[in-house]
């Protein structure tokens, strides 16, 4: 397939000064949209498409080349890009920033935490590796602490802050501050439009689908046609243990009857769907301007064909070498969560599960174009600890892309960034003090950043994760510190409670999270106490009640414990 590099997105990397970057407006595509926003997902839905065709036959004047201006920046309230200045100590009253007319940037992976949810409601109590740091931190918006409005397609930032003798980690007691890095961006969320999408819907239909999984992906097929617009292209591959293309191309009513008549039977062969999948976006992309993408809408449990976290590996790795990205849509109580976790930190790949319906049609009402659209690729981040400190955890990234170095730095390798309207968010990490030199006032170590464009621009940058006292910090790094806590505390409990048969330590860790989160002044954090009491209400009815009787004063000498 011959490569083509979206123009949209492929923006010049350093702007001439005192101009800062602005989309123009699509072309007006009259009735574009298949269907209104408020829309229901009715079954005689199929009526609204008989006079619209967002296929090849129908196509908009759309011109990549024209997508791209400059704004002056007279034209931008840079006040509002002033985080810092809005955020206080934290209060249940003052804790939203102002809003910021710039878009933000998410690591690929995981992103959502739901699929631990589902095992909380079924009473089932999660594996450490059910869960990840990225996906429970994606749920929150954690703007990033930005002294200056970014006018680049991304711009690094972060600070870092000491943890008093309240706030240590509950897991990690030794880790003596947390810092955050964050991506803005200078695309501006009010005007971003996204470009042409060549999209390849491969539904698995197999027998671990009936029910409800393939009647929540039906649901899903129908938004994802609602939401395409006159240049865009679909296609439709279903697949058991063996593959078929339904719709090539087609229009929505061609569409949306294919997927009515989608039933579920037979085998697993999530291989045969990708590979056709891959084909169907290659055959159709050679003509396209924009992005050519496969969704994969699956329970992940394969029995026929590759089976193996490497195999699914290598065919998305072949598919991002021809600059066809991956999004996984993940359905069903028995979704394969490791393999997926493994296959969405590559390139251009990542993962969603929705826990309900509700849950599913927000996301695809508000997020859908970023989630199917790479802001960049191959970002490597070079920390290097000043001296005094070492670095004691990562927390947000996903895959095993981290290398110590000699001098005790470590880098880094996020495989994709996602544009962002409305989250903040980005990696966070631990520090340990090593000796006297550490001071409060200073930085904690250094970050070089680099990342390359979708036009296969390069830029680096380096920033500084100066130390600031809590009342000066963020709220995306005083909100992540909480969650940071949470996660590994988490990840504790479950290990103690599923490899060590330690019942005991695993309520105690949950006990004192439950009490942290329970006081936290942040109404946005109320979900998580949920979910921690939920799975600490599982857990001790395995706890014999003596464990339970654990007296916050020292039984010696009466003083409360350090």
């Amino acid at each position: 397939m011959t490569r083509r590099r979206l123009s949209l997105l492929s923006l010049v990397i350093c702007l001439p000064a005192g101009l800062a970057l602005a989309i123009e407006p699509v072309p007006d595509v009259g009735d574009g949209l298949v269907w209104s926003a408020d829309d229901d997902e009715d079954e005689d839905e199929e009526d609204d498409f008989e006079d619209i065709d967002f296929g090849s036959s129908a196509r908009s004047d759309y011109d990549p080349g024209r997508a791209v201006r400059y704004k002056p920046r007279t034209e931008i309230d840079f006040d509002m890009l002033d985080v810092d200045a809005q955020l206080v100590k934290p209060s249940v009253s003052r804790i939203a920033p102002r809003a910021s007319s710039n878009m933000s940037a998410t690591v690929g992976g995981a992103q959502d935490a739901a699929f631990m949810d589902m095992e909380l409601e079924q009473d089932i109590i999660p594996r450490p590796e059910h869960f990840t740091a990225e996906g429970i931190l994606s749920e929150h918006d954690l703007p990033v602490a930005d002294d200056a409005s970014c006018e680049l397609l991304l711009c690094a930032a972060g600070q870092a802050m000491t943890l008093d003798r309240g706030q240590r980690l509950l897991a990690q007691p030794e880790v003596d501050a947390i810092a955050q890095i964050g991506f803005t961006s200078g695309l501006d969320a009010q005007e971003w439009q996204r470009p042409p999408l060549n999209l390849v819907a491969v539904v698995d239909t197999s027998g671990s689908m009936e029910g409800e999984p393939l009647a929540t992906t039906k649901t899903a097929l129908r938004l994802l046609v609602r939401r395409m617009e006159r240049d865009d292209r679909m296609s439709l591959v279903a697949f058991d243990s063996s593959v078929q293309v339904l719709v090539q191309d087609g229009d929505a009513p061609a569409l949306l009857r294919a997927i009515d008549r989608l039933v579920a039977d037979n085998a697993t062969c999530v291989e045969c769907g990708l590979n056709q999948g891959w084909a169907e976006a290659e055959r159709v992309g050679e003509d396209f301007e924009g992005i050519s993408r496969v969704v994969l809408f699956t329970d992940e449990q394969p029995n026929v064909g590759t089976t193996s976290v490497g195999g699914f590996t290598r065919i998305l790795e072949g598919m991002a070498e021809e600059d066809i990205g991956v999004t996984t849509i993940g359905v069903a109580s028995h979704f394969g969560v490791e393999l997926a976790q493994a296959v969405s930190t590559v390139r251009g790949a990542n993962l969603f599960y929705f826990e309900d319906l509700g849950e599913m049609r927000r996301v695809f009402d508000e997020e859908l174009d970023t989630m199917l659209v790479p802001m960049a690729y191959g970002m490597e981040l070079e920390v290097s600890p000043a001296q005094g400190w070492s670095l004691a955890g990562v927390y947000g990234l996903p895959g095993e892309a981290l290398e110590w170095g000699r001098d005790g730095s470590i880098r880094l390798g996020v495989a994709t960034l996602f544009p962002s309207r409305d989250k903040g968010g980005g990696i966070f990490l631990g520090f340990e003090r090593t000796g006297r030199e550490a001071g409060d006032g200073a930085a904690v170590a250094s970050v070089r950043v680099r990342y390359e464009t979708l036009d296969g621009r390069a830029p680096s940058s380096r920033i500084e994760l100066g130390l600031v006292d809590e009342d000066e910090a963020s709220l995306g790094l005083r909100r992540g510190r909480v969650l940071v806590d949470e996660i590994t505390t988490l990840k504790a409990a479950t290990l103690a409670h599923h490899d060590l048969g330690d019942d005991a330590q695993a309520w105690r860790l949950l006990r004192d999270l439950e009490q942290r989160l329970d006081m936290a002044e942040d109404p946005a954090l109320r979900p998580e106490w949920e979910r921690v009491a939920e799975l600490m209400g599982l857990i001790e009815p395995m706890v014999d009640p003596a464990d339970r009787r654990i007296s916050l004063r020292d039984p010696v000498s009466g003083l409360p414990r350090r």
